[in-house]
């Protein structure tokens, strides 16, 4: 009986060491789903973030492109006339 008593003693310790181990990984498990909930809204306020910028960017290079094809056509109607210019020129040089 005593020997069955020290078996149970022991079992016991066992299961209440066992116990708090368990209370100390849930408790560190915890602690990393917090810190996993806060670093996944970090990331996903930096993902807001790029996307905004990718999309200011992509309003960005719209507007420059139009502007490049505006200047474009200036510079096309520039050169018409400094030909025409030219071709005045030539003939009033010729008089």
């Amino acid at each position: 009986l005593s020997a069955q008593s020290k078996a149970i003693e022991s079992d016991q310790q066992s299961l209440q060491q066992a116990q708090k181990s368990l209370a100390t990984i849930q408790k560190q498990f915890h602690e990393l789903e917090r810190s996993t909930a806060s670093y996944t809204e970090q990331i996903n306020g930096k993902v807001r973030e790029m996307s905004q910028i990718t999309a200011n960017n992509e309003e960005a290079l719209g507007k420059i492109s139009v502007l490049q094809h505006s200047v474009s056509l200036q510079v096309t109607k520039a050169q018409q006339n400094l030909l025409e210019t030219s071709e005045i020129l030539k003939k009033i040089s010729s008089r």
